[in-house]
């Protein structure tokens, strides 16, 4: 997904360069007004309480999409679906192709911390580990709340698709005593996961203690599974992870560089070998630039 200091939103393949255009950040519900006269303050938005405030167009494009995921790839099947988490009020919003607007899903406000698209459906967490079914294919949204027993408290949430499972992955943070920083930010870092099945009987997420040659992937775009056996020097029963630092997960913080290998076997965690995270060498990306994990797709 592109988004520029203009409305527009674009999805883009690297590799063929195929493009297609979804409908523009204006068209949101809770954008009340755009006007490309007013710099600095370009778009009028209503908060969840009703108050109007303003946000530039760098705002906009920095953070007020939190992710986007797709039903299928738009280059490769007609009638897709893009869903949206809005990153400031907690909604859902969909469109379909062809669409000239975004739609909220009103029954599944504030189930934002991840979303995967699976058999038909989009599924939604919040950070209780409470899912929402939305099916989106009909002339309205049909939203079913899926409730499991509440998983104690996390500062970021996963949703992957593994195969026939959906999995649940909790990240936890702590300020980083070992970095300096000049000005007030608090630095962090991850310093441990857990990983949940969804057992569809109960409902409710079971702990997983082995992941066997599954790696999992996660960051700030979709997260995903692979066996490791099908990448030589990967290893297998490990979580692979990016810097994907969000305000509101983690207040006060700022990253760049968090990324690494976490291993369920023993809990720790290994740098990747580009970034390092303890030393006086870090790599900071810019705002709206954090690392994506990349899957070449010719479709």
């Amino acid at each position: 997904m592109i988004l520029e200091e203009t409305p527009s939103v674009l999805l883009v393949n690297p590799l063929t360069r195929g493009k297609r255009h979804l409908p523009p950040l204006s068209t949101f519900p809770n954008v009340v007004s755009f006007d490309h006269s007013q710099i600095g303050r370009e778009y009028v938005l209503r908060s969840l309480s009703g108050e109007l405030y303003t946000r530039s167009l760098i705002q906009m494009r920095d953070s007020f999409v939190k992710k986007l995921v797709l039903s299928s790839s738009p280059l490769q099947q007609e009638g897709f679906i893009a869903l949206t988490i809005v990153n400031q009020t907690g909604d859902l919003a969909f469109c379909r192709e062809g669409d000239q607007n975004w739609t909220f899903i009103d029954e599944a406000r504030c189930y934002s911390e991840d979303a995967v698209f699976r058999n038909g459906f989009f599924y939604a967490v919040d950070n209780h580990g409470i899912v929402a079914e939305c099916d989106v294919r009909g002339p309205f949204p049909v939203v079913r709340i899926i409730q499991t027993p509440r998983l104690d408290d996390a500062d970021m949430r996963y949703l992957v698709n593994s195969g026939p499972d959906l999995l649940l992955v909790s990240r936890y943070l702590d300020i980083d005593h070992d970095i300096v920083s000049d000005d007030a930010n608090v630095n962090y870092r991850s310093v441990g996961f857990d990983v949940f099945r969804m057992n569809w009987m109960g409902p409710r997420w079971e702990k997983v203690e082995n992941l066997g040659d599954k790696m999992l992937f996660i960051g700030e775009n979709s997260s995903f599974s692979l066996l490791a056996s099908d990448f030589p020097g990967c290893v297998g029963n490990c979580i692979y992870f990016t810097d994907d630092y969000s305000e509101l997960n983690y207040e006060s913080g700022v990253g760049g560089y968090d990324s690494g290998i976490f291993r369920l076997w023993d809990g720790t965690i290994q740098e990747l070998p580009p970034y390092p995270r303890h030393s006086d060498y870090q790599v900071h990306w810019p705002p709206g630039s954090l690392p994506l994990w990349v899957i070449p797709n010719p479709c």
